[in-house]
Protein backbone atom coordinates (compact mmCIF):
# COMPACT_ATOMS: atom_id res chain seq x y z
CA UNK A 1 0.00 0.00 0.00
CA UNK A 2 1.44 3.56 -0.45
CA UNK A 3 -0.14 7.06 -0.32
CA UNK A 4 -0.77 9.39 -3.50
CA UNK A 5 -3.27 12.11 -3.99
CA UNK A 6 -4.89 9.75 -6.93
CA UNK A 7 -5.65 7.05 -4.67
CA UNK A 8 -6.54 9.12 -1.68
CA UNK A 9 -9.94 9.55 -1.09
CA UNK A 10 -10.95 9.31 2.83
CA UNK A 11 -10.10 12.02 5.25
CA UNK A 12 -10.45 12.05 8.95
CA UNK A 13 -9.82 16.07 10.08
CA UNK A 14 -9.80 17.61 13.35
CA UNK A 15 -11.45 20.82 12.87
CA UNK A 16 -11.12 22.32 16.56
CA UNK A 17 -8.27 21.27 19.55
CA UNK A 18 -10.87 22.95 21.75
CA UNK A 19 -13.55 21.28 23.98
CA UNK A 20 -16.21 22.30 26.62
CA UNK A 21 -15.58 18.75 28.22
CA UNK A 22 -13.15 17.13 30.17
CA UNK A 23 -12.63 13.80 29.28
CA UNK A 24 -10.04 12.45 31.90
CA UNK A 25 -8.65 10.04 29.06
CA UNK A 26 -8.47 12.89 26.06
CA UNK A 27 -4.93 13.80 25.48
CA UNK A 28 -5.58 17.54 25.71
CA UNK A 29 -5.69 16.92 29.71
CA UNK A 30 -2.37 16.03 31.48
CA UNK A 31 -2.82 12.88 33.27
CA UNK A 32 -6.54 12.88 33.70
CA UNK A 33 -6.39 16.28 35.21
CA UNK A 34 -8.26 19.20 34.33
CA UNK A 35 -5.38 20.83 33.10
CA UNK A 36 -5.16 21.10 29.65
CA UNK A 37 -1.58 20.35 28.35
CA UNK A 38 0.29 23.62 28.12
CA UNK A 39 1.49 23.13 24.95
CA UNK A 40 -1.54 22.56 23.26
CA UNK A 41 -1.79 25.35 20.65
CA UNK A 42 -5.69 26.06 20.73
CA UNK A 43 -7.13 26.65 17.07
CA UNK A 44 -9.86 26.00 14.74
CA UNK A 45 -10.24 25.36 11.00
CA UNK A 46 -12.04 28.35 9.25
CA UNK A 47 -13.68 28.11 6.13
CA UNK A 48 -10.71 29.54 4.26
CA UNK A 49 -8.36 27.52 5.59
CA UNK A 50 -10.43 24.68 4.48
CA UNK A 51 -10.79 25.14 1.04
CA UNK A 52 -7.35 25.96 0.62
CA UNK A 53 -6.00 23.00 2.35
CA UNK A 54 -8.55 20.93 0.47
CA UNK A 55 -9.05 21.72 -2.96
CA UNK A 56 -12.20 21.43 -5.28
CA UNK A 57 -11.26 18.80 -6.93
CA UNK A 58 -10.26 16.62 -3.87
CA UNK A 59 -13.91 17.65 -2.54
CA UNK A 60 -15.47 16.30 -5.42
CA UNK A 61 -13.74 12.83 -5.61
CA UNK A 62 -13.54 11.85 -1.94
CA UNK A 63 -15.80 9.58 -0.56
CA UNK A 64 -15.89 9.47 3.03
CA UNK A 65 -15.28 12.36 5.94
CA UNK A 66 -14.73 11.83 9.41
CA UNK A 67 -14.74 15.01 11.69
CA UNK A 68 -13.92 14.13 14.61
CA UNK A 69 -10.15 14.68 16.31
CA UNK A 70 -8.11 13.81 18.71
CA UNK A 71 -8.40 17.10 21.13
CA UNK A 72 -11.51 18.46 20.80
CA UNK A 73 -14.97 18.82 19.40
CA UNK A 74 -15.90 19.66 15.59
CA UNK A 75 -18.61 21.58 16.82
CA UNK A 76 -16.44 24.16 18.73
CA UNK A 77 -15.17 25.60 15.38
CA UNK A 78 -17.09 28.49 14.45
CA UNK A 79 -17.28 27.60 10.77
CA UNK A 80 -18.47 23.66 11.20
CA UNK A 81 -21.50 24.20 9.57
CA UNK A 82 -19.93 25.91 6.41
CA UNK A 83 -17.49 23.34 6.12
CA UNK A 84 -20.22 20.55 6.19
CA UNK A 85 -22.31 22.41 4.09
CA UNK A 86 -19.41 23.06 1.48
CA UNK A 87 -18.49 19.28 1.53
CA UNK A 88 -22.34 18.46 0.76
CA UNK A 89 -22.58 20.89 -2.22
CA UNK A 90 -19.76 19.37 -4.02
CA UNK A 91 -19.46 15.49 -3.14
CA UNK A 92 -21.36 12.64 -2.13
CA UNK A 93 -19.14 11.88 -0.06
CA UNK A 94 -20.12 9.73 3.71
CA UNK A 95 -20.18 12.00 6.62
CA UNK A 96 -19.58 11.08 10.38
CA UNK A 97 -19.68 13.61 13.05
CA UNK A 98 -18.38 12.87 16.69
CA UNK A 99 -19.49 15.01 19.34
CA UNK A 100 -20.57 15.12 22.82
CA UNK A 101 -23.90 16.84 21.78
CA UNK A 102 -23.67 19.64 24.33
CA UNK A 103 -22.25 22.86 22.74
CA UNK A 104 -24.62 25.46 20.49
CA UNK A 105 -28.42 25.27 20.66
CA UNK A 106 -31.46 23.76 19.11
CA UNK A 107 -31.66 25.77 16.31
CA UNK A 108 -27.96 24.94 15.16
CA UNK A 109 -28.80 21.40 16.02
CA UNK A 110 -32.33 21.25 13.39
CA UNK A 111 -30.30 23.06 10.79
CA UNK A 112 -27.97 20.30 10.56
CA UNK A 113 -30.26 17.79 10.83
CA UNK A 114 -32.13 19.11 8.08
CA UNK A 115 -28.75 19.32 6.21
CA UNK A 116 -27.73 15.97 6.37
CA UNK A 117 -31.71 14.45 6.07
CA UNK A 118 -31.18 15.96 1.91
CA UNK A 119 -31.42 12.91 0.29
CA UNK A 120 -27.84 11.28 -0.62
CA UNK A 121 -26.72 7.69 -1.85
CA UNK A 122 -24.23 7.35 0.93
CA UNK A 123 -25.59 8.17 4.87
CA UNK A 124 -24.54 11.37 6.65
CA UNK A 125 -25.11 10.96 10.06
CA UNK A 126 -24.01 12.08 13.77
CA UNK A 127 -22.47 10.66 16.52
CA UNK A 128 -23.41 11.57 20.11
CA UNK A 129 -21.25 10.49 22.78
CA UNK A 130 -23.11 10.17 25.35
CA UNK A 131 -21.98 7.53 28.73
CA UNK A 132 -24.99 7.35 30.69
CA UNK A 133 -28.17 9.37 31.58
CA UNK A 134 -28.06 12.23 33.80
CA UNK A 135 -27.06 10.99 36.86
CA UNK A 136 -23.85 9.27 35.17
CA UNK A 137 -22.55 11.04 32.25
CA UNK A 138 -20.90 13.89 33.73
CA UNK A 139 -18.86 11.23 35.56
CA UNK A 140 -16.92 10.17 32.69
CA UNK A 141 -17.83 13.76 30.45
CA UNK A 142 -16.62 16.31 32.57
CA UNK A 143 -18.43 19.70 32.24
CA UNK A 144 -21.17 18.03 30.20
CA UNK A 145 -24.78 19.35 30.76
CA UNK A 146 -27.58 16.84 30.29
CA UNK A 147 -29.88 19.02 29.59
CA UNK A 148 -28.14 20.68 26.81
CA UNK A 149 -27.14 16.87 24.92
CA UNK A 150 -30.29 16.34 25.08
CA UNK A 151 -32.23 19.18 23.78
CA UNK A 152 -30.13 18.91 20.61
CA UNK A 153 -30.01 15.38 19.98
CA UNK A 154 -33.74 15.78 20.17
CA UNK A 155 -33.69 18.83 17.91
CA UNK A 156 -31.46 16.94 15.67
CA UNK A 157 -32.89 13.75 15.14
CA UNK A 158 -36.33 15.18 14.71
CA UNK A 159 -35.42 17.25 11.42
CA UNK A 160 -35.12 13.77 10.33
CA UNK A 161 -31.02 13.27 10.10
CA UNK A 162 -29.42 9.60 11.44
CA UNK A 163 -27.51 9.74 14.35
CA UNK A 164 -26.35 6.99 16.88
CA UNK A 165 -26.04 7.03 20.46
CA UNK A 166 -22.11 5.93 21.39
CA UNK A 167 -22.46 4.48 25.19
CA UNK A 168 -19.10 3.90 26.77
CA UNK A 169 -19.44 1.15 29.37
CA UNK A 170 -18.05 2.15 32.72
CA UNK A 171 -19.04 -0.10 36.40
CA UNK A 172 -21.04 3.40 37.14
CA UNK A 173 -23.15 3.11 33.85
CA UNK A 174 -23.69 -0.42 33.05
CA UNK A 175 -26.96 -0.85 34.99
CA UNK A 176 -28.28 2.12 33.16
CA UNK A 177 -27.85 -0.13 29.50
CA UNK A 178 -31.79 -0.93 28.99
CA UNK A 179 -32.70 2.51 30.24
CA UNK A 180 -30.38 3.84 27.65
CA UNK A 181 -31.80 1.34 24.86
CA UNK A 182 -34.78 2.19 25.58
CA UNK A 183 -34.58 6.28 25.47
CA UNK A 184 -32.77 6.16 22.33
CA UNK A 185 -35.68 4.08 20.61
CA UNK A 186 -38.09 6.59 21.88
CA UNK A 187 -35.93 9.28 20.61
CA UNK A 188 -35.14 7.63 17.55
CA UNK A 189 -31.50 7.75 17.61
CA UNK A 190 -29.49 4.00 17.09
CA UNK A 191 -28.04 2.89 20.32
CA UNK A 192 -24.49 1.48 20.14
CA UNK A 193 -22.63 0.28 23.31
CA UNK A 194 -18.72 0.41 23.29
CA UNK A 195 -16.36 -1.27 25.48
CA UNK A 196 -13.19 1.75 26.72
CA UNK A 197 -9.79 1.31 26.88
CA UNK A 198 -8.03 3.27 29.15
CA UNK A 199 -8.43 0.45 31.81
CA UNK A 200 -5.45 -2.41 30.41
CA UNK A 201 -1.63 -2.70 31.34
CA UNK A 202 1.05 -3.98 29.70
CA UNK A 203 0.07 -7.30 31.60
CA UNK A 204 -1.67 -9.32 30.35
CA UNK A 205 -5.32 -10.20 32.49
CA UNK A 206 -4.69 -7.02 34.54
CA UNK A 207 -6.57 -3.71 35.02
CA UNK A 208 -6.40 -0.79 36.68
CA UNK A 209 -8.54 1.65 37.55
CA UNK A 210 -8.70 5.21 36.13
CA UNK A 211 -7.48 8.01 38.48
CA UNK A 212 -9.15 11.60 37.60
CA UNK A 213 -7.83 14.73 39.42
CA UNK A 214 -8.70 18.12 39.51
CA UNK A 215 -6.45 21.27 38.02
CA UNK A 216 -4.01 21.18 40.57
CA UNK A 217 -3.12 17.76 40.42
CA UNK A 218 -5.61 16.78 43.64
CA UNK A 219 -7.32 13.49 43.47
CA UNK A 220 -11.05 13.60 43.07
CA UNK A 221 -12.26 9.99 42.11
CA UNK A 222 -11.77 6.67 40.33
CA UNK A 223 -13.43 5.37 37.39
CA UNK A 224 -13.95 1.31 37.34
CA UNK A 225 -13.97 -0.94 34.38
CA UNK A 226 -17.27 -2.25 33.46
CA UNK A 227 -18.33 -5.97 35.30
CA UNK A 228 -16.59 -9.17 33.65
CA UNK A 229 -19.57 -8.91 31.22
CA UNK A 230 -18.48 -6.41 29.37
CA UNK A 231 -14.69 -6.07 30.15
CA UNK A 232 -12.25 -5.46 27.08
CA UNK A 233 -9.64 -8.23 28.39
CA UNK A 234 -11.79 -10.03 30.94
CA UNK A 235 -9.05 -9.03 33.07
CA UNK A 236 -8.99 -10.89 36.40
CA UNK A 237 -6.63 -8.46 38.65
CA UNK A 238 -6.37 -5.20 39.58
CA UNK A 239 -3.20 -3.25 39.76
CA UNK A 240 -3.29 -0.46 42.45
CA UNK A 241 -2.68 3.05 41.69
CA UNK A 242 -1.99 5.53 44.59
CA UNK A 243 -4.71 8.83 45.45
CA UNK A 244 -1.33 10.91 46.10
CA UNK A 245 -1.31 14.12 44.55
CA UNK A 246 -0.02 14.09 40.98
CA UNK A 247 2.42 16.06 39.59
CA UNK A 248 1.62 18.63 36.47
CA UNK A 249 3.40 21.31 33.92
CA UNK A 250 3.72 24.77 34.23
CA UNK A 251 1.87 27.65 32.50
CA UNK A 252 2.13 27.94 28.84
CA UNK A 253 5.88 27.09 27.60
CA UNK A 254 7.40 28.83 24.45
CA UNK A 255 7.73 27.26 21.00
CA UNK A 256 11.53 27.05 21.92
CA UNK A 257 11.57 25.60 25.50
CA UNK A 258 8.77 22.87 23.74
CA UNK A 259 11.56 21.87 21.11
CA UNK A 260 13.80 21.77 23.09
CA UNK A 261 12.43 19.74 25.64
CA UNK A 262 11.38 16.73 23.47
CA UNK A 263 14.80 16.63 21.67
CA UNK A 264 16.39 16.54 25.09
CA UNK A 265 13.68 13.95 25.79
CA UNK A 266 13.48 11.89 22.34
CA UNK A 267 17.85 11.91 22.57
CA UNK A 268 17.52 10.23 26.31
CA UNK A 269 15.07 8.10 25.95
CA UNK A 270 15.81 6.41 22.40
CA UNK A 271 19.07 5.22 22.72
CA UNK A 272 18.80 1.78 23.70
CA UNK A 273 15.11 1.76 22.50
CA UNK A 274 14.71 -1.99 20.65
CA UNK A 275 11.98 -3.35 18.81
CA UNK A 276 9.76 -5.32 21.55
CA UNK A 277 9.36 -8.98 21.16
CA UNK A 278 5.47 -9.21 21.30
CA UNK A 279 5.75 -7.74 18.09
CA UNK A 280 8.31 -9.85 15.92
CA UNK A 281 6.80 -11.95 13.44
CA UNK A 282 3.60 -9.48 13.10
CA UNK A 283 2.33 -7.70 10.12
CA UNK A 284 0.69 -4.42 10.13
CA UNK A 285 -2.79 -4.55 8.86
CA UNK A 286 -2.88 -0.42 8.37
CA UNK A 287 -6.45 0.75 9.32
CA UNK A 288 -5.64 4.07 6.97
CA UNK A 289 -5.64 1.60 4.11
CA UNK A 290 -9.11 0.83 2.61
CA UNK A 291 -10.55 -1.32 -0.87
CA UNK A 292 -11.82 2.16 -1.60
CA UNK A 293 -9.04 4.24 -1.21
CA UNK A 294 -6.36 5.62 1.24
CA UNK A 295 -7.25 7.46 4.12
CA UNK A 296 -5.58 9.79 6.29
CA UNK A 297 -6.43 12.26 9.16
CA UNK A 298 -5.08 16.11 9.06
CA UNK A 299 -5.47 18.41 12.36
CA UNK A 300 -6.86 21.68 13.48
CA UNK A 301 -3.31 22.74 12.84
CA UNK A 302 -3.02 21.24 9.28
CA UNK A 303 -0.64 18.60 9.67
CA UNK A 304 -1.44 15.68 7.42
CA UNK A 305 -1.07 12.00 9.35
CA UNK A 306 -1.82 8.48 8.43
CA UNK A 307 -4.42 8.25 11.14
CA UNK A 308 -5.93 9.70 14.43
CA UNK A 309 -3.81 7.40 16.35
CA UNK A 310 -0.59 8.67 15.62
CA UNK A 311 -2.16 12.30 15.67
CA UNK A 312 -2.93 11.46 19.08
CA UNK A 313 0.92 10.78 19.90
CA UNK A 314 2.06 13.43 17.98
CA UNK A 315 -0.45 16.04 19.36
CA UNK A 316 -0.08 15.14 23.36
CA UNK A 317 2.24 14.74 26.05
CA UNK A 318 2.90 10.98 26.16
CA UNK A 319 6.14 9.87 26.57
CA UNK A 320 6.40 6.41 26.04
CA UNK A 321 9.44 4.99 23.40
CA UNK A 322 6.53 4.61 20.55
CA UNK A 323 5.40 8.12 20.79
CA UNK A 324 8.90 9.55 21.05
CA UNK A 325 10.08 7.54 18.11
CA UNK A 326 6.63 8.98 15.98
CA UNK A 327 7.76 12.65 16.75
CA UNK A 328 11.55 11.65 16.10
CA UNK A 329 10.89 10.38 12.55
CA UNK A 330 8.48 13.18 11.69
CA UNK A 331 11.39 15.93 12.68
CA UNK A 332 13.62 13.41 11.13
CA UNK A 333 11.84 14.40 7.95
CA UNK A 334 10.72 18.01 8.45
CA UNK A 335 7.87 19.09 10.58
CA UNK A 336 7.07 21.81 8.46
CA UNK A 337 6.46 19.60 5.45
CA UNK A 338 3.32 17.82 6.58
CA UNK A 339 1.70 20.88 7.01
CA UNK A 340 -1.23 22.27 4.83
CA UNK A 341 -0.46 25.52 5.55
CA UNK A 342 3.19 25.21 3.74
CA UNK A 343 2.63 22.65 1.08
CA UNK A 344 -1.02 21.60 -0.96
CA UNK A 345 -2.45 18.45 -0.63
CA UNK A 346 -0.86 17.39 -3.93
CA UNK A 347 3.08 17.98 -2.98
CA UNK A 348 2.47 16.07 0.50
CA UNK A 349 0.46 12.93 -0.28
CA UNK A 350 2.52 12.56 -3.93
CA UNK A 351 5.96 13.06 -1.44
CA UNK A 352 7.75 10.37 0.30
CA UNK A 353 6.78 11.58 3.71
CA UNK A 354 4.09 8.65 4.33
CA UNK A 355 5.53 6.02 3.04
CA UNK A 356 9.06 6.74 4.08
CA UNK A 357 7.95 7.58 7.65
CA UNK A 358 5.55 5.07 8.37
CA UNK A 359 4.60 2.17 5.49
CA UNK A 360 8.04 1.45 4.68
CA UNK A 361 8.66 0.92 8.57
CA UNK A 362 5.86 -2.16 8.90
CA UNK A 363 7.00 -5.77 8.35
CA UNK A 364 8.90 -4.44 5.13
CA UNK A 365 11.48 -2.37 7.07
CA UNK A 366 14.92 -2.95 6.50
CA UNK A 367 15.59 -4.52 10.34
CA UNK A 368 14.10 -4.85 13.32
CA UNK A 369 15.80 -1.25 14.29
CA UNK A 370 13.93 0.42 11.39
CA UNK A 371 10.44 -0.67 12.43
CA UNK A 372 7.90 1.90 13.39
CA UNK A 373 6.77 0.02 16.56
CA UNK A 374 3.55 2.19 17.29
CA UNK A 375 2.11 1.33 13.96
CA UNK A 376 2.66 -2.94 15.14
CA UNK A 377 1.31 -1.86 18.92
CA UNK A 378 -1.77 0.14 16.87
CA UNK A 379 -2.39 -2.09 14.15
CA UNK A 380 -0.79 -5.11 13.95
CA UNK A 381 -2.63 -9.00 13.13
CA UNK A 382 -4.98 -9.97 15.92
CA UNK A 383 -4.04 -6.79 18.28
CA UNK A 384 -6.60 -4.50 19.47
CA UNK A 385 -9.13 -6.72 16.81
CA UNK A 386 -12.15 -6.00 20.04
CA UNK A 387 -11.47 -2.47 20.70
CA UNK A 388 -14.30 -0.48 19.17
CA UNK A 389 -16.46 -3.94 18.54
CA UNK A 390 -20.11 -3.60 20.40
CA UNK A 391 -21.10 -6.78 22.44
CA UNK A 392 -21.84 -8.92 19.33
CA UNK A 393 -24.11 -6.86 17.68
CA UNK A 394 -27.16 -7.46 19.95
CA UNK A 395 -29.31 -4.68 21.75
CA UNK A 396 -28.63 -4.42 25.37
CA UNK A 397 -31.32 -6.15 26.13
CA UNK A 398 -31.00 -8.93 24.65
CA UNK A 399 -27.10 -9.68 26.00
CA UNK A 400 -27.41 -12.50 28.81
Amino acid sequence: MTWNYENTYLVHIELSNRCNAACPLCPRYVNHSLKVNPELDLDSVSLVNFKKWFPLDFIQKSKSWIFCGTNGDPMMAKDAYEILEYVIKNSKAKIQINTNGSMRDVKFWSKLGKLFAEPCENSRYVVFSVDGLEDTNHIYRRNVKWDNVMKNMKSYIKSGALGIWDFLIFKHNEHQLVEAETLAKKIGITFSPKRPFGFETHEPDVYQDLMVYDENGNFLYRIEPATEQFRLNHSVKKFEISEDKIWLPNDKPTKESIDKKWNDVINNNLKDFEFPERFKGKAVNCKSCHQAGMEIYVDCKGNVMPCCFVGTMHNSNFQNNETLQIRKEINNYGKDKINLNNYSLVEILDSDYLDSVYANRWENAKSDKDKMVYCFSTCSTDHMKDLFVKKDGLPISEIK
